[in-house]
């Protein structure tokens, strides 16, 4: 029954996703989590959904000539290797540890949007 609702998890991480640049991390972890999936099946999920968010956000992007592509690139590099490392720290923090970790960076984010202007 809840493999229902993961089209309606998806469509709204993609609406989230291409009004605000977020990843899954903000809306898809966050639902598999709740559904039971491990931080690590849940984290790398949200991965696979989100190739295809991304092919067509630039795509769309691309096209309308908004995207700063040596910027874009720029990121990317750091972000790879940041994907690489994290994949050798999932082993740090137990479930627990990463929820509540993950819950206060999803609260202080929200602080910051809302209180920043």
């Amino acid at each position: 029954m809840t493999l229902l609702y993961l089209p309606i998890v998806g469509l709204f991480s993609g609406v989230i996703g291409g009004l605000t640049g977020t990843g899954g991390g903000l809306t898809v972890v966050p639902v598999l989590l709740l559904l039971g999936y491990t931080k690590e099946t849940a984290i790398a999920t949200s991965f696979l959904s989100m190739i295809f968010l991304a092919l067509v956000s630039v795509g769309l992007h691309g096209a309308k000539g908004t995207i700063d592509w040596k910027v874009g690139m720029l990121v990317a590099v750091g972000a790879v290797v940041g994907a690489v490392l994290a994949n050798y720290l999932h082993g740090v923090f137990n479930e627990t540890t990463f929820r509540y970790a993950f819950a206060a960076f999803l609260v202080f984010m929200a602080g910051t949007l809302v209180f920043k202007h």
